[in-house]
């Protein structure tokens, strides 16, 4: 159900979308970096960024083989201030939706049509949490130690193995340096919202290093309405607090360069907690002139615990990997040049949950202890090919060795032509895949038990060993254009086939009632069974076009005027169709995916008195909540508005006439409001219960400091 808006509301809306309909693309293409704070007085676009993410060599983003999009970290700044949602979701491809994957507030993201979990995201190359399903909870990505955010399209499993069947998400953290740099940020707003953090970069000696850490807590019942039965009764104003703490060391030399990041949180809710935390290491060394060997590895890792009556979960999830890769001198051959990188990746995950009792006596149900692991070896090769001063081609294949499903063949190529300086076009065809995760394998859950007359009631969750893995056909081509000084367009078509997709499915309706080949592993309790089948396949297709402009760069030369305007537009089409063949769902549009997005943005600053606002919108098309695509699970179009506002201090007391004390140097104020007309979105969740999709209207405010 969707909450009505009064007249007021609506007629404001109404003017925004009037004067942003002429805005252009929120963030930047591949060749499409934005503008930084001081504009650059001769390019209103600087093209200086650094992106390795879709050949894991270092390009200019103008350069890249393989088309790269760069969210650098004056944008993020601009939009966001606790965590990394409201940025992507300003991507006209990327679906951010809050609350719906594993409820408690969580924000996941799909790429392309394709599910969260078919979207690799990683934290300097290597696998960030949410290994146990794959999917990541766009709340645990701290904006503060990120530089910039890297993103690829399209089948990267020949580079990055299972779960990059759509694509990569890559954040780039940030590294000590030279400068001391301090920062800080304190805050307060609605629904008894507080976030605390503070950073800290500099070095000793040759050691550079960069710490942060964030505290944030909100009153999330309050926030998503009827939430979980752990924000109940005496709970139900409690907070969900959630501490975030990273570290970052480098160690760089002439031939040779190390480093080692930590990132643990802690979400702590009434009657749950979880412990989450991700290292890594990467080393790489020039042993000779144009050689270069990388050695990486990471282990990510999480503890739950939830206490809540009906419910007993105490399980342990680890996930190691390693990788080790060659690239020798560029060289040349047959009249073009090859930079090719071999290599070999390595990935070994555990689960384990105690034996699970719930009732006591002749009423008890008990599942077993799980200790699961799975292995896989994946070989790989690429060759960067520059056929032509205007063309290049990237091929790379892996050989994905799994301990359960054996040898998987993922081939990619792309194939890449710059007619001019301004134009690039782009061909990218290829195979991904993903394995299932050890949840969907060997899951044993049972859940809110209790006894009612001669009966134990309850339901279970089991996992399913015999699942094949899913697999993708993808297509992507993707257009940009820089066809006036200061504007800057793309466009992306794409197209994904997807295979063996895994499901969550009634296996057994009642005890004596069961799928073919499915034996009820408890026939003693009432409720259904649920598992997991390969029982679908779908199809996502479609495209997205983006246009940035600076238009008062049209009329005095960029840095010659303290105002700066930017004006951002994205639009995104989606067909995607499920394919499964079941009666009631074949042929329908795919849960949690609006046909139809509009991304409009403006942003200002002021040079002189340092004022940035930035508003931004999103007009999205129905969704579904369920396969059948239901009446009751329909949600109707709807917009949605943000605004920050950013205020530096110093300035602002020199603008007023005063003179700045140097302690306020680097002190500014904001405030920031998400969904500002709440606009509220409520559809049938899976378990058949209503549940709200969208934050309710909120407001956050507070003072930074950076030096």
């Amino acid at each position: 159900m969707q909450r009505r808006t009064t007249r007021v509301h609506r007629a404001l809306a109404l003017f925004l979308n009037v004067v942003f309909v002429a805005g252009t693309s929120a963030a930047a293409r591949a060749d499409e970096a934005v503008i930084d704070d001081a504009h650059d007085p001769e390019l209103s676009f600087t093209l200086g960024e650094t992106v390795v993410t879709g050949t894991k060599t270092e390009h200019p983003v103008d350069e890249s083989p393989v088309p790269t999009q760069v969210i650098p970290r004056r944008e993020i700044e601009a939009t966001a201030t606790t965590n990394v949602q409201d940025v992507l979701s300003q991507i006209p491809d990327l679906y951010v939706q809050q609350n719906q994957e594993f409820g408690l507030g969580a924000s996941v993201v799909r790429m392309q049509g394709a599910d969260p979990n078919k979207v690799a995201i990683l934290l300097d190359g290597q696998r960030f949490r949410g290994g146990i399903d794959g999917v990541v909870d766009l709340r645990d990505i701290a904006t503060v130690p990120i530089d910039q955010i890297e993103i690829i399209r399209g089948p990267a499993s020949s580079l990055y193995g299972s779960d990059a069947m759509a694509g990569v998400i890559n954040i780039r953290t940030r590294a000590g340096s030279p400068d001391l740099s301090l920062g800080a940020t304190a805050a307060g707003g609605s629904f008894a919202q507080q976030v605390y953090n503070v950073s800290h970069g500099w070095h000793v000696g040759p050691v550079r290093y960069f710490l942060s850490a964030q505290h944030d807590q909100v009153a999330i019942a309050e926030q998503f309405g009827s939430i979980s039965q752990q924000y109940a009764g005496e709970n139900v104003n409690d907070t969900q607090k959630r501490d975030d703490v990273f570290v970052r060391l480098d160690y760089p030399t002439d031939t040779q360069s190390l480093r080692v990041t930590t990132d643990y949180l802690k979400e702590r809710n009434p009657l749950s907690d979880a412990d989450d935390l991700t290292n890594g290491v990467f080393w790489n060394w020039q042993p000779f002139t144009g050689w270069l060997i990388d050695l990486e590895g990471s282990r990510y890792g999480f503890h739950r615990t939830n206490d809540l009556e009906g419910f007993v979960e105490d399980n342990t999830y680890a996930s190691w990997e390693t990788e080790a890769r060659l690239t020798p001198p560029e060289m040349e051959l047959a009249s073009t040049r090859h930079l090719v990188i071999a290599g070999t990746r390595f990935r070994y995950e555990t689960y384990d949950a105690p034996p699970q009792t719930i009732g006591t006596g002749d009423d008890a149900v008990t599942a077993p202890a799980i200790d699961a692991s799975a292995t896989q070896v994946s070989p790989f090769l690429q060759d960067e090919i520059f056929l032509h001063e205007q063309w290049s081609l990237v091929l790379g294949l892996s050989l994905d060795d799994h301990s359960r499903y054996g040898l998987v063949v993922n081939p990619r190529g792309t194939l890449t032509y710059r007619p001019l300086e301004t134009t690039s076009v782009a061909f990218t065809v290829g195979r991904g895949y993903r394995a299932p995760d050890l949840l969907q394998l060997y899951d044993i859950d049972i859940n809110n038990v209790a006894v009612v007359g001669d009966r134990v009631t309850g339901y279970a969750i089991v996992g399913n060993p015999n699942l094949k893995a899913e697999t993708d056909l993808a297509y992507n081509l993707e257009l940009g254009w820089r066809p006036l000084p200061g504007v800057r367009t793309s466009i992306d078509f794409y197209r994904h086939q997807f295979d063996d997709l895994i499901a969550n499915v009634i296996a057994c309706p009642t005890p004596t009632i069961c799928n073919p080949g499915f034996t009820n592993p408890f026939p003693e309790l009432q409720g259904p069974i649920f598992s997991f089948a390969n029982v679908s396949q779908a199809l996502t297709q479609g495209f997205d076009v983006g246009l940035d402009a600076y238009p008062l760069d049209w009329i005095w030369p960029a840095g010659s005027d303290p105002h700066v305007v930017k004006l951002s537009l994205g639009y995104g089409f989606l067909d995607s169709k499920n394919e499964s063949g079941i009666p009631g769902e074949d042929g329908k549009q795919l849960p949690y995916r609006p046909q139809n997005r509009v991304v409009p943005a403006v942003q200002y600053s002021h040079t002189t008195i340092g004022t940035t606002l930035r508003i931004w919108g999103t007009w999205e098309d129905e969704i579904f909540t369920d396969l059948a695509n239901t009446a009751e699970g329909r949600v109707p179009a709807h917009w949605f508005w943000n605004f920050k506002l950013t205020q530096k201090l110093p300035e602002l007391v020199q603008t007023l006439g005063g003179e700045s004390p140097s302690w306020l140097a680097g002190a500014a104020v904001f405030v920031q409001g998400l969904n500002v007309f709440d606009e509220v979105l409520e559809g049938i969740a899976i378990a058949g219960d209503p549940r709200q999709f969208s934050t309710r209207a909120s407001f956050l405010g507070g003072v930074t400091y950076s030096f």
